[in-house]
């Protein structure tokens, strides 16, 4: 179990490390370009199909 522990806390690391990259990348983007992300994410959002 302890090997199971250690997993996790590695993917914790690597989630945690790739959070901040992606919101130093969002504090970098000009009003234009944070505008363009948020359309384009939400083009994204509204077009997905959800299987049950």
């Amino acid at each position: 179990m302890s090997s199971e522990s250690s997993e996790k806390s590695k993917l914790e690391q690597c989630f945690e490390s790739g959070a901040e990259a992606f919101g130093l990348a969002l504090a970098e983007l000009t009003g234009q370009e944070y505008l363009h992300f948020l359309i384009t994410l939400g083009d994204t959002e509204a077009t997905k199909t959800v299987y049950h």
